[in-house]
């Protein structure tokens, strides 16, 4: 019965909250709910590594201690969990605090230097060598686009005439690629010697948008690795001040039998030295280590040709898309020693593969690239009265309800002080009659109250520094107001067609008012102490005031 009464009571009180603010409850859900979407992410993301990873040993306080002293710059953000840390260090038996969560790099670093805009298209595997003539590529054979079959210089042909194309080449065989939204290597079909021509029909059927390639034969120092796969070089690159920098590179090996070398199809990954040797283990992506390929290949003796040549190819790929500043490379070594381009990936391309094998993805530019990813991060979340953000531990309120009539600014939220009123936070706000401010301000933004034409009373309990341009201009029903001690600055317009205010109190902390602060506000007298420079400013702008 009394569950009963509760669920009317709620019931009745959200139908009463949606027919009274139904815009408020909107605006905030959707902010809590945009606040809570990269939460939801990398709460899976860290289930999935962790089952993935198993069972590690546990960091001693020491080493906590130690990873929140290396990520103390943003480590009240709440982002760093020290489970990457430890998975990291269990598995290789290095431990370090600097290796960096996929989470923070997917969601913070990658968010902050990759431009999405362009993403979709420019991962067409069908205009990669025309995006990027400046490196070698497999021989292109057909191209699928939208459905529609082209041969290699985009001219149009039949399906029929696509097969017979394909079916002349299978000596040396022929790669059918699924050319967008393909990854791990899904979608990747091969054929050969005694594959038929309906095979190859139905490999084409697979997907409007479909690359097809001749197999390439690669260098005999990447068979030895793993003869069935063509093994590949995956390098990650960042942009920094317009440069690409390579972070990492490591061999991805495919099992024996395999034709692709992916890490997530159950590869193994080895490092690679700046010489070309590659490093004396490698790992799979549980983290499991082996100093001798499951195939027999001992990783202490692997070698890639060229690798310089590959570094190099890289980086003048990456000057082509600089819109990408993180940017994965799949390059293979071909029989003549060349680089080819398989393929890059942009946006979530794993970095555990490269910690595993050659430890903390950022090395020497951690900070940097840490500091430059978090410059303009903030936690967003909403009420009912007002969106807001909390950034480098204050908070500033924005996008304010156009239904309050009393407002209060609180002077914490999530235990973090209220700092900033964001520019047109309540702009044209005209239910709202009282505003009370509880919070210590840095700034009350531009236009952050123009216009609440019945704006009739403001209480301040604590000091607000600036009073920004144009903030309380066209309040035209506020009649006196009392400036606290503390605020420094009023801006021009700060004031401005407040036409019945009639008394405002300055503070002689305030050194700084601008031109025009009380234009068009005929009636106002400014109420100052003596030798202040609001007096001075009074008596310049020849407005009435009493001292």
């Amino acid at each position: 019965m009394k569950d009963s009464i509760r669920d009317k009571i709620f019931n009745y009180m959200f139908d009463t909250l949606c027919r009274s603010r139904r815009d408020d409850l909107y605006r905030a859900v959707n902010a809590m709910q945009s606040g809570e979407k990269r939460g939801k992410k990398t709460f899976a993301l860290n289930k999935w590594f962790k089952q993935m990873t198993g069972e590690t040993a546990q960091l001693t306080p020491q080493q906590l201690d130690d990873v929140k002293s290396t990520w103390n710059d943003i480590w009240d953000t709440g982002l760093v969990d020290p489970l990457w840390v430890q998975v990291y260090s269990d598995k290789t038996g290095i431990y370090s605090p600097e290796y960096v969560g996929s989470d923070v790099h997917y969601y913070n670093v990658e968010w902050s230097r990759i431009d999405y805009d362009y993403l979709r298209a420019f991962l067409d595997k069908n205009y990669m060598d025309v995006l990027l003539p400046c490196v070698k590529h497999p021989a292109t054979l057909i191209r699928k686009i939208h459905g529609l079959y082209l041969d290699a210089d985009f001219s149009p042909i039949t399906k029929q005439e696509a097969v017979e194309k394909l079916h002349d080449n299978l000596d040396p065989g022929v790669v059918v690629k699924i050319s967008r939204a393909s990854s791990g290597g899904k979608g990747v079909r091969f054929f050969g010697t005694g594959s038929s021509r309906d095979d190859i029909s139905q490999a084409l059927d697979a997907d409007p948008d479909i690359a097809v390639q001749l197999v390439m034969k690669q260098h005999p120092e990447m068979a030895k690795m793993n003869a069935s796969s063509v093994n590949t070089i995956r390098i990650i690159c960042i942009m920094l001040d317009g440069e690409s920098i390579p972070l990492s590179a490591v061999v991805r090996i495919g099992n024996s039998g395999s034709r692709v070398d992916n890490f997530s199809s159950g590869g193994v990954g080895c490092g690679v030295r700046p010489d070309g040797h590659l490093n004396d283990c490698g790992y799979t992506q549980k983290g499991e280590k082996y100093d001798v390929h499951p195939n027999g290949f001992v990783f202490s003796e692997g070698f890639v040709p060229n690798f310089d040549k590959a570094i190099e190819a890289v980086k003048r790929c990456h000057m082509r898309v600089p819109m990408f500043g993180v940017a994965s490379w799949d390059i293979a070594i071909d029989e003549s020693g060349e680089p080819v381009l398989i393929e890059y990936n942009v946006g979530g391309a794993g970095i555990d593969i490269h910690q595993y094998n050659n430890g903390p993805l950022y090395g020497k530019y951690r900070n940097r690239i840490i500091s430059e990813a978090f410059k303009n991060y903030a936690e967003r979340s909403g009420t009912l009265d007002f969106n807001y953000s909390i950034a480098h531990g204050s908070v500033t309120l924005s996008s304010g309800s156009k239904t309050v009539s009393h407002l209060v600014i609180p002077s914490l939220i999530d235990s973090k002080p209220v700092r900033t009123i964001a520019d047109s936070a309540y702009k044209d706000s005209e239910n709202l009659t009282e505003l009370v401010v509880d919070a210590e301000l840095e700034e009350i933004g531009y236009l952050a109250f123009y216009h609440c034409k019945n704006l009739k009373r403001i209480e301040f309990h604590a000091p607000v520094k600036v009073i920004s341009r144009s903030a309380f201009n066209r309040c035209t029903a506020l009649e006196s107001l009392v400036l606290p001690e503390g605020c420094e600055k009023i801006c021009t317009y700060a004031f401005r067609t407040c036409k019945i205010l009639r008394q405002i109190t300055i503070p002689e902390s305030v050194s700084v008012i601008e031109p025009d602060a009380f234009l068009e506000s005929p009636n106002v007298v400014i109420h100052c102490k003596k030798g202040s420079a609001a007096e001075s400013y009074a008596i310049a702008n020849k407005l009435k005031y009493k001292t």
